[in-house]
């Protein structure tokens, strides 16, 4: 061994206790999971989003990618308020569900935010716009937790991103230059669809030298720059959210049906979205019916067929009791599925295991 290269080692032997005790030591903490389990861990936000977030998993020395609806909402909300997420649109946001009827006696299910009401209607804004709905026409009304994409547009998401930065000391703008702002306006902006506007910003966040997340910048640039190509699909697949948020199931399934021939050629990522559409279709399809199934079968469908049959000329109690026994089981499914046929297209074998399953997808096979 050449003297200056056992002097080279001394140096980074004598260096080393050194940079291991003023290096910054690793932020711990305590992340709870629905499934009981609870792991200590190291959040890593610049690899997180608003589906995912990364930890560092101590224990295990593994990093672990979980869906942020998997965490203890005490623990995902802390976790997105320390990030500067919470209360910018990433979180649910208050709105309301309202059932209408309409001529012929059709009923439909509204999401918003309301707005305004008064005594003769209410108002709400979705997909960015406001709807008045007169107040004669809604049949029940529940409280609900939205996407805010699905309330605002992507430009009432950055106008309130404006007025808080605003409000910052010292006062701050979309356009900063500063990275660390420039980084988290990048974030919001592509959450919420305004892609030029993050990729500008992703572009500035990795021009400021003084950013340590410059390379992961950049790399969000490009990812969104693969977006922006993919835009149409992307809208197209925002439209066919808002009209699943109506339970336009019809629409929505033809829109999906037809996508790949409108948009030839999209990208892996768009690929990703329109099958998470799709698998989020089944949910909310079977959600709905189970629900429609459980609160209109009984008191609604098999009452009214009863009341008809009571009503018939020269009808006995033992012919309705016998009736009840024989036929109604049947006419009652078959009514079923002709109310349910009028939201989307239906199967018997569909119908009889949504009432089945009516009460949050647990099996109750017997009824009287």
């Amino acid at each position: 061994m050449t003297s200056s290269s056992f002097c080279r080692r001394l140096g980074l032997a004598l260096l080393l206790p050194l940079a291991l005790a003023t290096a910054a030591p690793l932020s711990a903490d305590v992340v709870r999971l629905k499934t009981g389990e609870t792991v200590k861990c190291r959040p890593i936000q610049e690899r997180s989003d608003d589906q995912t977030v990364v930890l560092e998993d101590l224990q295990r020395g593994t990093i672990r990618s979980l869906a942020w609806e998997a965490l203890e909402p005490d623990d995902r909300d802390r976790l997105q308020e320390t990030w500067g997420w919470k209360g910018q649109g990433r979180s649910t946001v208050k709105g309301i569900r309202l059932v209408t009827r309409v001529a012929g006696g059709d009923e439909q299910e509204i999401y918003g935010v309301l707005e305004r009401e008064d005594a003769s209607s209410i108002t709400l804004r979705r997909d960015g716009s406001l709807l008045s709905i007169p107040l004669s026409q809604v049949v029940d009304r529940t409280e609900e937790n939205l996407d805010p994409r699905d309330v605002w547009s992507p430009q009432q998401l950055m106008e309130q991103l404006a007025t808080e930065l605003a409000s910052q000391t010292p006062p701050q703008t979309l356009e900063s230059a500063e990275g660390r702002i420039a980084w988290r306006v990048a974030e919001e902006a592509e959450w919420a669809g305004a892609l030029e506007l993050a990729l500008a910003s992703y572009k500035r966040a990795a021009a400021d030298p003084e950013f340590l997340q410059r390379a992961t910048a950049e790399q969000r640039a490009l990812r969104v720059e693969a977006l922006l190509k993919d835009k149409a699909a992307y809208e197209t697949l925002r439209d066919l959210k808002v009209k699943l948020a109506s339970n336009l199931f019809k629409a929505v399934r033809a829109g999906l049906e037809g996508f790949d021939a409108k948009h030839p050629g999209a990208g892996e990522a768009v690929v990703k979205a329109r099958d998470a559409l799709k698998a989020l279709v089944g949910q909310r399809r079977d959600k709905h019916f189970r629900q429609v199934a459980r609160y209109e079968f009984a008191r609604k469908i098999c009452r009214k067929l009863i009341e008809a049959k009571v009503r018939e000329k020269d009808v006995t109690l033992n012919d309705v009791r016998s009736w009840v026994k024989r036929d109604l089981p049947n006419e009652a499914f078959e009514a079923l599925a002709a109310r349910l046929g009028k939201i989307d297209t239906v199967t018997p074998e569909e119908v009889r295991g949504w009432w089945d399953t009516r009460w949050t997808g647990v099996m109750k096979s017997s009824w009287s």
